[in-house]
């Protein structure tokens, strides 16, 4: 059976440290896992927090990569 669920933006997985690899799942929001590795795991009742995995929520400047958009049909 093909699970199905949603990608925890700024999830990062507690056993191969993959960042955006994080799923939760969509029937059962307490049971996620890791794409990446095949990590799987609950949200505990006693970590209803869910601290087991972490979430980016801030970046350092020196994390920061600007990036410039460029049109390719525009000319100089």
């Amino acid at each position: 059976m093909t699970r199905i669920g949603r990608f925890v933006a700024g999830a990062q997985c507690p056993q191969c440290h993959a960042l955006d690899r994080l799923k939760v799942d969509t029937l059962d929001a307490a049971s996620y896992w890791c794409v990446a590795c095949g990590y799987e795991a609950r949200l505990s009742d006693n970590d209803p927090g869910g601290h087991e995995a972490t979430a980016r929520t801030e970046a350092s400047a020196d994390e920061l990569t600007l990036v410039r958009l460029v049109d390719p049909h525009q000319r100089d």
